[in-house]
């Protein structure tokens, strides 16, 4: 289970901690305001995929680390020169790797069953329910627009 993620100068976020809570968790807010680059922070952290775009504009450097529970750590360092690698920190151990191998370690973890569409491409949104914020709505108020939305996420 994600227990923590921290975001510095990644997208719109210049200092984030987003605590997971055990179950289903919300994330919600503003258009613009950093909700998906969260989930993509997630699944940047994980399985390398497009690390060096996600620096703030303006920015020098950044950071992105996913906490888990059991304790867990992933982190990344990004500068504008490009990715330096990530690490991984388990059982107290650090290790400093190359995206291919933190994504070789998760895909193992997770027991996806590595195949060319994972190597190539993000899975997160294939991985997670998504709704878009205006369907949202639709979820809160409830009645047949739930059922439609609830069938087309499952």
């Amino acid at each position: 289970m994600v227990k923590r993620v921290r975001l510095v100068n990644i997208r719109s976020h210049v200092d984030t901690t987003v605590e997971f809570s055990t179950g289903v968790n919300l994330i919600e807010g503003d258009v613009g305001s950093g909700k998906t680059t969260i989930l993509q922070s997630i699944e940047s952290a994980l399985f390398g995929y497009e690390i060096k775009n996600m620096l703030r504009v303006g920015e020098s450097s950044g950071e992105i680390s996913v906490e888990f529970e059991p304790p867990l750590k992933v982190g990344w360092r990004i500068t504008r020169q490009g990715v330096r690698g990530g690490y991984i920190v388990q059982d107290g151990s650090r290790s400093e790797l190359a995206a291919g191998e933190i994504r070789s370690f998760f895909v193992k973890k997770f027991g996806l069953g590595d195949s060319p569409s994972l190597r190539s491409e993000p899975a997160i949104f294939r991985l997670a329910v998504y709704v878009r914020q205006e369907e949202l709505k639709s979820i809160l108020k409830g009645g047949a627009e739930v059922e439609e939305l609830v069938r087309r996420a499952t």
